[in-house]
């Protein structure tokens, strides 16, 4: 998504249909969920563009059924290659993005 929008907006500022900008700055100011189906592939392209710390935890819910929610929760819980930011995921990230809200 990012390598896309970064040719596309330069196009279009070639074009003079838009202002140049810096979309890999804006793209980092982006907060994303982990919502919907992020394994195995989603979560690792996302963390291979953007920091950690602007990734929170989304269940979906009410969209999602109940089940569906508990067992990607499951598989995202026991992956070891997310052991060390998962409490950043579920809990810290989204606490300072509320914080910078409030």
């Amino acid at each position: 998504m990012l390598q896309r929008f970064t040719g596309v907006s330069g196009i279009l500022a070639n074009m003079g249909m838009m202002d140049r900008i810096d979309a890999k700055a804006e793209f980092e100011k982006l907060y994303f969920d982990i919502a919907g189906d992020p394994e195995p592939v989603a979560l690792n392209m996302l963390r291979m563009v953007i920091d950690d710390s602007h990734i929170v935890y989304g269940s979906d819910f009410p969209h999602s059924p109940a089940r569906v929610i508990e067992m990607k929760k499951k598989h995202f819980d026991e992956n070891e290659k997310y052991d060390e930011v998962r409490d950043q995921i579920y809990h810290e990230n989204g606490i300072k993005l509320l914080e910078g809200i409030l």
